[in-house]
């Protein structure tokens, strides 16, 4: 007879985007990636123990365990991450997932941290997202002025061009001159059956 039963939950992360465009040579990517897919991104085996160290710290635990009045160490013991995902002969198939496992005494208590640790690794992975987003169109606002700058004199430039080569408008220009040399061409032509 079982008088202090064990329950074990998980759920699983994604942290690759299987959807995003693969890694070039110079590691840029031409999608945003999420905070823990950034950590993850290179695929590399050494990746994940970080990743793993990351998502079982103070950072992310304190807050749950402080909900359930448990200690942080207390919690990071009743958690297990791994990666997830086996091929019929038992090898690792799946490199993007992670495997979050709780093993907790009361079955509703621990369904709930479950659901509250899913809670707080997406807040944390989509305020990593806004965060980068925001950088970038800051970075953007900045550029912009040195960007307009620059068209404004590369504009200039381009008028001077073609007022001093009296080039304006180089399309019509261009088009005349093919017709002249076809006329010319049809000219030397006749000469020459003459």
């Amino acid at each position: 007879r079982i008088y202090r039963p064990i329950y074990r939950g998980s759920f699983t992360l994604l942290i690759i985007d299987p959807m995003s465009p693969k890694e070039s040579k110079n590691n840029l990517t031409t999608e945003p990636s999420t905070f823990i897919e950034d950590i993850a991104i290179s695929s590399n085996k050494y990746e994940i123990p970080t990743l793993v160290t990351l998502l079982k710290s103070p950072l992310f635990l304190n807050p749950v365990a402080k909900k359930y009045n448990l200690s942080y160490g207390g919690l990071s013991k009743k958690i297990l991450l791994n990666q997830f995902g086996e091929n019929v002969d038992g090898s690792i198939n799946a490199d993007g997932i992670l495997n979050v496992e709780l093993y907790y005494h009361n079955k509703k208590v621990g369904l709930s941290i479950l659901e509250d640790l899913a809670k707080t690794y997406l807040e944390a992975s989509l305020n990593r997202q806004q965060q980068r987003l925001k950088d970038g169109l800051n970075f953007l606002n900045d550029q912009a002025p040195e960007i307009i700058s620059k068209t404004n004199m590369l504009e200039t430039k381009l008028v001077e061009f073609r007022e001093n080569n009296k080039l304006i408008e180089p399309a019509l220009e261009g088009g005349s001159l093919k017709e002249q040399q076809v006329e010319i061409d049809s000219q030397i032509i006749e000469i020459k059956k003459e």
